[in-house]
């Protein structure tokens, strides 16, 4: 059985609720996590969980917006200061280009047919178990100030999809 809640955040209701989905969701991890945001910005918190995570085994995957392919060069920066840490800890970043639409007719299919691309979706997988699909980005702005929706969805096979999507598509990127 598959099972789903909606949360929604925004001025006149608590942000906590996705906020704290997506830091306890991420600190309860054993085995795996897989994010995608287009903008991620983990500050000082997120950078220690996940560092944390790393170093306790756990195998962290996060794919985000390269800098050519961000449409908010000033977020970017907010990632890239972070980034020698988590890879030093042994966190995976993987970096959508600008230009993947054009690389593959395969890439082409799954981005669209663009010139450019760029990474929208939100999407958060962790132990194989249950998946978070919303609005909500990795990054403070969706924590403290956006309105932002999402489904955490309790279904092993959609989150076993995406993570099949990182092993077999996400290197290729």
């Amino acid at each position: 059985p598959i099972s789903a809640q909606l949360l929604s955040s925004g001025p006149d209701s608590p942000w906590e609720a996705i906020h704290r989905l997506h830091v306890g969701a991420i600190h309860s991890a054993s085995q795996r996590v897989w994010l995608a945001t287009p903008y991620f910005v983990p500050g000082d918190g997120g950078t220690e969980q996940l560092v944390t995570l790393a170093k306790r085994g756990v195998l962290v995957r996060i794919l985000t917006n390269s800098f050519a392919a961000s449409d908010e060069k000033s977020v970017h920066s907010g990632y890239a200061k972070r980034r020698q840490d988590l890879l030093r800890a042994g966190v995976r970043l993987y970096e959508l280009k600008a230009n993947a639409t054009n690389e593959t007719r395969e890439s082409r299919s799954r981005f669209g047919s663009g010139s450019s691309s760029g990474l929208h979706a939100k999407t958060l997988a962790v132990d194989r178990g249950r998946i978070f699909v919303g609005s909500f980005n990795f990054d403070q702005r969706s924590a403290l100030l956006n309105t932002e929706m999402g489904l955490v969805i309790g279904s092993p096979a959609l989150a076993q999809r995406l993570a099949r999507f990182f092993d077999a598509d996400v290197p290729m990127l």
